[in-house]
């Protein structure tokens, strides 16, 4: 069976690069070809060559030290990008719809797995309608298989406009099964998308432990770091306050696996300091610290998948769902955080049952398991017909 999966834009997101992995070790491990589909945004040479031009305006006028052409981008990407071309099987890329639509009638895919990620999050996905397989519909994919997997809103509240809620109603009506990763999004289904849904995990909690450490095994030897990973995207004042009062109440030194320098800030002499670690050295440093603080989605899973205490910092207005969901499912919600004043002593010595959430986390990932082989079972269309959700 070959399978084709839909997932946001692979960029220097570490979270989404192993989502995507993991879905696909997955797949194969139940006998699927799986590939996934390069879905990017096309970027005009006006646009280009107008940013461009800000850049350089920029430069002179001493805001930034480094204008981030393509080539010094792929630069300090290199190493994520040598990870997707050793561990994922992808498409070319693919610029538009109707790209999208002749390489997927080209390949005669057995069936469409959309999922996982913030792929039903308008403001992220390059072109929403096509998440929800709008280039299937026609009687080419007749007999494909349509379903979604951990496919994820990102927030609890409806961000579609009318237009939007319309057409994804009616394209989400012709899925064969739907999951999404929190649990507040069956609601959102159900209410805005006329559909059932099932909860199912994050991608990367469906592996275990030590496939990651085999996967870190696989690289080149990387210094070992310990004490407190600091793993923060949105940096702010709050933040650091925050790492700076769990670093001094714990007696532990922090460390980070993210670049140096941004690139814009940087000379040109002094690129390497903006190179992304790689995804195994990232990896390593979850799997080497003594406690975790983050505000990432994937930096939390990984810090419960590595069984490492840990404090998440959750911003509401980029939507707290997506902690809540795999926390709560967990018994774990004291330890997300949205403020300084929500820090105490007794959050961070507080012991962690790991053998209790391992037990869930396992039984989650059997059932979660379980949905992708009941829904992409060969001949499944054949024996029942579209079923719907």
């Amino acid at each position: 069976m070959k399978i084709a999966i839909l997932t946001q834009p692979l960029g220097h997101n570490y979270g989404g690069l192993l989502q995507a992995y993991a879905l696909q070790v997955v797949l194969r491990e139940m006998g699927i070809d799986a590939v996934t589909l390069d879905r990017r945004k096309p970027v005009s040479k006006a646009k280009a060559y107008r940013d461009y031009v800000k850049f350089c305006i920029k430069k002179m006028r001493g805001r930034v030290k480094t204008i981030p052409t393509e080539t010094r981008k792929s630069l300090v990407h290199r190493n994520l990008a040598t990870f997707v071309s050793k561990h994922l099987k992808m498409s070319p890329p693919l610029l538009s719809s109707d790209e999208l639509s002749r390489y997927c009638k080209g390949e005669s895919f057995d069936g469409y797995l959309v999922g996982s990620d913030q792929v039903w999050r308008p403001k992220y996905s390059p072109c929403l309608s096509n998440f929800f397989l709008d280039f299937t519909s026609d009687n080419a994919f007749a007999n494909a298989i349509k379903i979604s997997y951990a496919a994820s809103f990102g927030v609890d509240q409806w961000e579609y406009s009318d237009e939007q809620t319309s057409q994804g109603r009616k394209l989400a009506q012709e899925f064969d099964a739907i999951a999404v990763r929190e649990e507040s999004a069956i609601a959102l289904c159900q209410d805005h998308l006329g559909v059932e849904a099932e909860w199912v995990i994050d991608p990367t909690l469906l592996l275990s432990p030590a496939h990651y450490e085999a996967l870190i095994n696989t690289a080149p030897t990387q210094p070992t770091n310990s004490g407190i990973l600091c793993y923060v995207l949105d940096e702010s004042t709050e933040k650091r306050s925050i790492t700076a009062a769990i670093g001094t109440a714990l007696g532990k030194q922090t460390f980070t696996v993210k670049p140096e320098k941004s690139l814009q800030h940087t000379k040109v002499s002094d690129i390497d300091m903006c190179r992304y670690p790689t995804v195994e050295a990232w990896l390593q440093g979850f799997r080497d610290s003594e406690f975790v603080v983050t505000d990432s989605f994937h930096g939390t899973a990984f810090a419960i998948l590595f069984n490492k205490p840990f404090v998440a910092i959750g911003n509401p207005g980029r939507g707290l769902s997506r902690f809540q969901s795999l926390l709560g499912l967990l018994g774990l919600e004291a330890r997300l955080i949205t403020s300084r004043d929500e820090l105490s002593e007794a959050l961070l010595t507080a012991p962690i049952n790991w053998h209790e959430i391992n037990k869930r986390l396992k039984l989650s990932a059997i059932q979660s398991k379980a949905f992708l082989a009941r829904n992409l079972s060969p001949g499944r269309k054949d024996a029942v017909g579209k079923t719907g959700p």
